[in-house]
């Protein structure tokens, strides 16, 4: 039967049951577009890209169009027109092919949800399928990341996956340049990263191995070398078999390491290529992805902020290895610090070291272009905000990452990470927001 061939999600279901004729009107129905009624099935999954797990390592997806075609997993793996056509009655979708209608979507309620229990097959040899993901189909159009992981014939292995983990261990030098939309640069920047294993006990690490399904973690410390002092970055980054995707996290030092990874890559071998994209952290109507290669040599990193879907700037770091003495912590504890990690960490001494070095307390860092009264506010480190303000840092200073539209003031930052406290001392020293400055300015 035809259908058993289209409809991936029968694969591991059984034999189904001679297809049912239907009548004109229900031939007539499946083929307009569908209305959503508020609160109804149809509302729920029209314009939605639903994945189902069949068992590890089968998860198929699945598209219900607006115009009553169904979408599904194509031989290579992309979503595309089967032939398959849909009708919603309550809560089950009836598939059709070439007018005969044959098996059938139960869902569990009218508005599905991640976890829930779908029936999926003929009426009478319905299986259950458990929904793992669901998402908007415009988020997955021109997804580097879903589109390249859509080629992949097989998933790496976990030993795979810390062998090319591996090949980034140690020290690299170099350097990142920023260019705008139109080709001209914004920044160059001196880097220098250290990457190694967490170790039991250190923040982040992760139950590995073949019963997890997944690797050991990396930890990469990339620090951009700035006149003002340097910038810090830290990621994890580990490889989810069952996914078939590394995972990544971001934060800066002293900030709490992510519950959730906010960015993934998948590999391609043929060109020994990462691609990745950004899945959290990133403003509304924005993307950014990557591509990243890493050999035993060098070390090249292509990033592309798109806002829009209209291309704002572009990065691409090139780094090679060098020499290091081993590493046994990447967590600051020598005396000289950057500023900013002083500010992260609470290291009201460090700070003060920095400015007696005569590092200026309106500098802005290279990324985020914030002050570091900015910074204190972020991390909700009152005690290094209110010394700040005692040396005479701006309280209402515009900062805010050039590359992106949402300038703030240091109060805007300690409203936005919901620091009560910081709001409080900030306020009491004359502290207003972008919106309360442009209103007295009018």
């Amino acid at each position: 039967m035809k259908i058993f061939v289209l409809l991936p999600l029968l694969i591991a279901l059984g034999s189904c049951n001679k297809p049912e004729p239907v009548d004109q009107k229900d031939k007539t129905d499946q083929q307009i577009s569908i209305k959503s009624p508020k609160g109804s099935l149809e509302e729920s999954i029209i314009g939605k890209v639903i994945t189902v797990a069949l068992n590890e390592r089968m998860q198929p997806q699945m598209i219900f169009s607006a115009n009553g075609v169904m979408l599904l997993n194509g031989p290579d793996g992309n979503l595309e027109d089967r032939g398959l056509t849909y009708k919603i009655k309550g809560n089950e979708v009836l598939i059709f092919e070439d007018g005969e209608r044959d098996v059938g979507i139960l869902f569990s309620s009218s508005i599905p949800k991640v976890g829930d229990q779908v029936e999926i097959g003929p009426e009478d040899d319905k299986r259950n399928v458990t929904i793992i993901k669901i998402e908007a189909a415009n988020e997955i159009i021109n997804d580097p990341v879903r589109l390249k992981q859509q080629e992949v014939d097989s998933a790496l292995s976990v030993e795979q996956a810390e062998a090319l983990l591996a090949r980034g261990l140690g020290q690299w030098e170099g350097s990142g340049v920023i260019k705008g939309a139109d080709g001209e640069v914004l920044a160059e920047i001196p880097l220098v990263s250290t990457v190694r294993w967490l170790e039991e006990g250190d923040e982040g690490f992760r139950k590995n191995g073949k019963e997890s399904g997944e690797s050991k973690v990396q930890q990469m410390r990339v620090t951009e070398k700035l006149p003002q002092g340097d910038n810090v970055m830290v990621l994890t980054r580990w490889y989810d078999s069952r996914k078939g995707l590394f995972l990544l996290t971001r934060r800066l030092p002293g900030e709490e390491l992510p519950v959730d990874p906010g960015a993934e890559e998948t590999y391609e071998a043929d060109t020994e290529t990462y691609i990745g994209i950004v899945r959290k952290g990133i403003p509304p109507d924005t993307s950014f992805t990557w591509t990243s290669q890493m050999t035993s040599e060098k070390w090249i990193y292509r990033g592309k902020f798109l806002e829009n879907g209209k291309l704002g700037w572009t990065r691409v770091d090139t780094q090679k290895p060098v020499k290091a003495e081993p590493i046994d912590s990447l967590d600051s504890s020598v005396a000289e610090i950057s500023i900013w990690d002083a500010i992260y960490q609470g290291n009201i001494e460090a700070v003060k070291k920095n400015l007696a070095r005569g590092f200026d307390i309106a500098s802005k860092d290279a990324i985020y272009d914030g002050t570091p009264l900015h910074h204190a506010a972020y991390s909700g480190q009152n005690e290094v905000a209110l010394f700040l303000i005692n040396k005479g840092a701006n309280v209402n200073a515009i900062g805010g990452p050039k590359r992106y539209p949402a300038m703030e003031t240091p109060l805007d930052v300690a409203i936005r990470r919901a620091q009560n406290r910081t709001i409080d001392l900030l306020r009491k020293h004359g502290a207003k927001t972008v919106k309360e400055l442009k209103a007295e300015a009018e």
